[in-house]
């Protein structure tokens, strides 16, 4: 939607007390995304400034109307005319109070005389990938006694990569569980704010109903079987195994050196070390992208956080009055004159 502004252009007759007043559309910022690329972004944190005409300074946002929850017009004697972003060209008799209707669960809008806007933040510039949930770093193997012969050592090194195979998978499989209940939510944003439009011109409550029914199944951060609870399940401790394990294949040799060379010429002692070397490599490639900072781990949380974002959101916008900016347009006795 490009720029617009809603300019009260108040037309005077000679004589008459008052007349029509011209109400073009209201200049609203660029949609607030919907929650994938290439939408449009938020609402912006910092809410825009109006500016006087002839270089004034800046006076904060919102001089001149009654947002939110005091968007009643205050003068009973005139009436009131409601309209919304996508209205254009109407001519209204005043005096009157002007409301208009905006959806901002997408938009920011002003009525004034001259407003200039900053455009809104990305979402993911705003939230960013840094707030992933890993937990301790503590190893998940199971101790086993220290070895005392190569034989020992490798036997002890094949359990430790077994159980590790074992905790991954399970992992691996939540993460992947997690990643289509982070994108579901998602989706269900995306159809929300696509139709929230049309929602809200069935009126405000029309749209915090369906904002409601969106919320629920969100949930909540302190629920950790909700979209907004879910934490990433592969945590720092897989890392630290990982390492340990190959920093074990390493020391085998060094720790029975006396022994390690006859005990590697044999070929079934050798092709049973060689594999779980080949086996822990596999496995480090394997939960590359579930690792914290992997492809894997990275959408989930680009996801949680646009989730968590939009819940914050919605949770906040309950007052239907919210929804609606109102202006008082005066119109005084003039001779002869045009304003």
């Amino acid at each position: 939607m490009s720029p617009r502004s809603l300019l009260l252009a108040l037309v005077f007759l000679p004589l008459l007390p008052c007349v029509s007043a011209q109400t073009p559309p209201p200049k609203v910022k660029a949609p607030t995304p919907a929650v994938t690329p290439p939408s449009a972004v938020p609402a912006p944190s910092t809410p825009p400034q109006t500016t006087a005409p002839g270089g004034a300074a800046p006076t904060p946002s919102g001089a001149g109307l009654t947002p939110g929850a005091a968007s009643t017009c205050t003068d009973k004697s005139i009436k009131v005319q409601v309209v919304y972003v996508s209205d254009s060209g109407g001519s209204y008799e005043g005096p009157l109070c002007v409301r208009v209707v905006v959806n901002i669960l997408r938009y920011n809008a002003e009525i004034g005389r001259t407003i200039t806007y900053t455009s809104g933040p990305d979402p993911n510039s705003i939230l960013g990938t840094s707030s992933t949930t890993t937990g301790g770093a503590a190893s998940s193997l199971v101790h086993r006694p220290d070895p005392t012969t190569v034989e020992e050592a490798v036997s002890n090194l094949n359990q430790y990569i077994l159980d590790e195979i074992k905790n991954t998978t399970v992992m691996s499989i939540s993460a992947e569980k997690y990643s289509v209940e982070e994108l579901g939510a998602v989706a269900s944003l995306n159809a929300l704010l696509s139709n929230s439009d049309s929602l809200i011109k069935s009126g405000v409550q029309t749209l915090l109903d369906a904002s409601s029914k969106v919320q629920t199944t969100l949930g909540t951060d302190t629920d950790t079987t909700s979209p907004a609870g879910l934490v990433w399940p592969v945590n720092a401790s897989v890392t630290s195994d990982l390492a340990l394990l190959q920093a074990q294949i390493q020391t085998i040799p060094l720790t029975f050196s006396a022994t390690w060379n006859t005990w590697y010429a044999v070929p079934a002692n050798k092709a049973k070390f060689d594999s779980l070397s080949t086996t822990l490599t596999g496995l480090n490639t394997q939960l590359g992208p579930y690792l914290v900072g992997g492809t894997k781990q990275v959408a989930f949380q680009k996801n949680k956080d646009l989730v968590t974002f939009w819940n914050i959101r919605l949770t906040s916008l309950k007052d239907p009055a919210a929804f609606t900016l109102s202006t008082e347009v005066d119109c005084q006795p003039l001779f002869n004159k045009n304003s």
